[in-house]
């Protein structure tokens, strides 16, 4: 997909010389992921700071890999760059601009869908088996992001998180829409929300089950 259509919306800047400015913004993007060790040639990586790791430490990795875009918000030198083909954009908050970067990658699903948004810290995944259940008695057929599996129709897919990332979230609800979904049912994790892994998404509906102390990270 081409550069431009993928940051459409995204504040976005492309820092000079000793920032890491080595490449044009022109050129297409192969695919997106905020893991190093995912990136193809021409991909595009995101320089996440997680609670354990900083993104930032495996923009070398990313590199190695063939990554030509690197998503960042903060300065890369040149010795990381490596001389290589590669665009550096620097942006105010990275999971926010990758949340919006992924609808865009994806072509923009959730807007071809109904999307029903589930969050609470009990109940999560009861709901969404209930709401299911209702559409499929309706002969809607439907996708399902959540804790124990992700379905799209009748088909199970391996679940590692309540919510994906954002690109991962992005490229389910395109794989649905293909598959001719006309709902999705999604749990939310609160863990989800704070670190934008929905951004970029209309929910059609929104459900709180209910709000105690502890809400497991997922």
């Amino acid at each position: 997909m081409d550069i431009n259509t993928v940051l459409d919306k995204v504040q976005a800047e492309m820092p000079e010389g000793t920032n890491g400015f080595n490449g044009s913004l022109n050129g297409q993007v192969s695919g997106i992921s905020c893991d190093s060790r995912e990136i193809e040639e021409g991909g595009m990586f995101f320089a996440v700071r997680g609670t354990h790791s900083d993104g930032h430490a495996f923009i070398a990795d990313a590199i190695k890999k063939g990554a030509r875009w690197i998503v960042c918000d903060r300065d890369v030198t040149p010795d990381v760059l490596n001389s290589k083909d590669v665009q550096v954009l620097r942006v105010p908050d990275v999971p926010m601009a990758m949340a919006h970067i992924a609808a865009n990658y994806y072509g923009n699903p959730a807007r071809s869908m109904k999307l029903i948004g589930i969050t609470g810290t009990n109940g999560k995944t009861t709901t969404s088996y209930l709401v299911r259940s209702i559409l499929q008695a309706y002969d809607k057929k439907t996708g399902l992001i959540g804790t124990i599996h992700h379905m799209i129709g009748d088909n199970r897919y391996r679940s590692s998180h309540t919510t994906p990332n954002a690109p991962e979230f992005q490229r389910y609800l395109r794989r649905m829409y293909d598959d001719g979904c006309q709902y999705v049912i999604s749990e939310v994790s609160s863990h989800a929300l704070a670190q934008r892994r929905v951004d970029a998404t209309a929910f059609d509906a929104a459900v709180f089950t209910n709000l105690t102390l502890y809400t497991s990270p997922s």
